[in-house]
């Protein structure tokens, strides 16, 4: 019975660590944007970043004009995931023709 406790706990471990690798990641890059540690990330901080200054109305969902690590984190995990799908060919759908344009030789 031992062992099947620690199989199950040793499948949760496995499970969350790149769970926890992408919190700490976006923590890391939410502290850099934080340039006065005060636990938010203002419209100015965010100056270099142009995806979130373009998604800034989108993102700050309490609209108190500044982001909370929350928010910038359920942006960061939106962006990657699209950016995941962006790389996934989708095959056409009900036999539809797909051109994929002709071939360079």
């Amino acid at each position: 019975m031992k062992a099947i406790h620690l199989i199950a706990g040793l499948g949760v471990i496995l499970i969350s660590i790149p769970l926890y690798a992408e919190d700490a990641s976006q923590a890391k890059q939410f502290s850099n944007l934080d340039k006065d540690n005060d636990g938010y990330v203002s419209i100015n901080e965010a100056e270099g970043r142009l995806d979130l200054l373009k998604s800034w109305v989108d993102i700050d969902k309490d609209t108190d004009g500044k982001l909370e690590f929350s928010e910038f984190s359920a942006f960061e995990t939106r962006s990657e995931q699209d950016s995941t799908k962006a790389k996934t060919f989708v095959p056409p759908e009900n036999g539809d023709d797909y051109d994929l344009g002709s071939a360079p030789f």
